[in-house]
C-alpha cells in the first residue's frame, strides 16, 4: 500500500510504502512527479499486476522527474539506485529510513 507523504518542500511529492504494493496503489498516487519513496524496507508487490503497473507508471512519467530519493533500509534499497538509473533518466540516491528530511531536501534541490 502507498500513502502520500504530507508537508513536503515545494515541488517534492512522496509516498510511504506501508505494505505490499498493489496495482491500484498507483491510481491513488495523483501527482506523477514522484520524488521521494519512504519505506522501512521495500515490501515488494502484491502480485505481478502490481509490478506491471509500477513499471508502466515509471515509463510514463520518467521524463518529468529529475531526482528520486529512496529513504529506506534493506539490501534492495541500497542496490536500487544503480538498477533504477539504468532504466530512467532521473538521478536516484539512497538514504536511510531515518534520513527522510535529508532525502526530501536533496530531491527538491
Amino acid at each position: 500500500m502507498l500513502e502520500q507523504l504530507q508537508d513536503l518542500p515545494a515541488g517534492v511529492m512522496g509516498v510511504r510504502a506501508t505494505g505490499t504494493v498493489s496495482r491500484d496503489d498507483y491510481e491513488r498516487v495523483i501527482d506523477p512527479l514522484l520524488a521521494v519513496v519512504h519505506a522501512q524496507e521495500f515490501p515488494g508487490w502484491e502480485n505481478f499486476g502490481g509490478f506491471l503497473r509500477h513499471m508502466g507508471f515509471v515509463r510514463a512519467n520518467q521524463r518529468k522527474v529529475r531526482r528520486v530519493a529512496l529513504a529506506a533500509d534493506g539490501k534492495l534499497a541500497k542496490l536500487a539506485p544503480a538498477i533504477v538509473e539504468t532504466f530512467v533518466g532521473a538521478e536516484v540516491r539512497h538514504f536511510g529510513f531515518d534520513e527522510l528530511d535529508r532525502a526530501m531536501q536533496w530531491a527538491g534541490g
